[in-house]
């Protein structure tokens, strides 16, 4: 074991206690220096290492911008994943909307950052390259519709959820596939087309100036620049589509009074507190009192106690009156 890890093993201490909480022999900055190590090699052509003779100005131009592309995407990929949180909606799950459009933010800028530190270092080709191309429509339109799906995605469901509290149902954290995952864990269909077309343009742009960094960036195809257009559109119009109604069913039909019955249902429950969410259960119009509530893989579930009052053999109906607020059958009981 180097002198090094044994400092980090043993904190630094003589008495080789316990490591200091936060504290990993793995460190980012290894693993910074490794991929630099790779980039670099990609980087520069292999008849360097052999000894051959030096490049020419042109390729030589191409090489440099390549390098100091790569290490500055590095750098600026280590420097953005510290917005993460960014990327995790309201539901604490990780938003498909707002994750496209930051890695498309993070492509594009961090791209144009390595140009420029390109330029710095006197090889201005592609940063010129990018003022000539007459691109930004195209880049303008794709920035634009990821941006503003994300904002239209956020207004819709922000909406929805101040009309209906139940609106989103809470995860249980961050995990790449609910990206083309519905709030159920299931794949949707308009998520994946999205990110979908999507990876693919962002595979071909990367690629692209990766190759040919001095041209600047890419023309995206025609059809490519449409898929992830129309994904886009197809997304939001997805969002904007209607929640279901709560709904609610009686587990015990017939009880006698004073006794606990369970409700179960979905929509009944608000996502972020479902055990204090206010509701009111009615026993035809009497109220019951809620003895607990609780939410388990989407299903909500009340157990209340039969209210007094009613008279035995009765007939009753049940309503759950949710925050939303809504006024939801459960079903007939009857009162033993």
């Amino acid at each position: 074991m180097s002198d090094f890890d044994a400092l980090v093993t043993a904190r630094g201490r003589p008495d080789g206690g316990e490591r200091e909480p936060g504290l990993s022999r793995r460190t980012p900055g290894r693993w910074v220096l490794v991929v630099a190590i790779v980039a670099y090699c990609m980087a520069v052509p292999a008849d360097a290492f052999a000894g051959a003779p030096g490049p020419s100005a042109s390729s030589n131009a191409i090489d440099e911008t390549r390098l100091i592309l790569i290490l500055v995407l590095i750098v600026f990929a280590g420097v953005s994943w510290l917005l993460k949180d960014v990327l995790i909606g309201t539901d604490k799950r990780l938003s498909t909307s707002k994750t496209i459009a930051a890695v498309w933010t993070y492509l594009v800028a961090g791209s144009l950052l390595g140009f420029v530190v390109a330029q710095l270092f006197g090889y201005p080709e592609a940063l010129e390259s990018i003022i000539h191309s007459g691109l930004a429509g195209q880049y303008g339109l794709l920035m634009g519709s990821t941006l503003g799906a994300a904002i239209a995605a956020k207004g819709i469901v922000g909406n929805q959820v101040s009309k209906n509290s139940t609106a989103k149902t809470p995860g249980t954290g961050a995990s790449l596939p609910q990206l083309v995952q519905n709030d159920a864990g299931d794949t949707d269909l308009g998520d994946f087309q999205y990110v979908l077309f999507n990876l693919v343009a962002m595979v071909y742009f990367l690629g692209t100036i990766i190759e040919s960094p001095t041209a600047g960036f890419p023309h995206i195809p025609d059809v490519l620049l449409g898929l992830t257009s129309v994904s886009a559109a197809g997304y939001v119009a997805k969002k904007a589509l209607p929640t279901a109604a709560p709904t609610a069913a009686l587990v015990t039909k017939k009880a006698a009074v004073e006794t606990v019955v369970r409700i179960t249902g979905t929509g009944l429950l608000i996502a972020e507190e479902p055990k204090a969410t206010p509701l009111n259960v009615l026993f035809g119009g009497v109220e019951a009192k809620i003895q607990d509530r609780s939410r388990v893989e989407g299903t909500d579930t009340i157990e209340v106690i039969v209210p007094r009052g009613l008279p035995q053999g009765s007939q009753v109906d049940v309503f759950v009156v949710t925050p939303a607020p809504a006024r939801v059958y459960a079903g007939s009981f009857t009162v033993e």
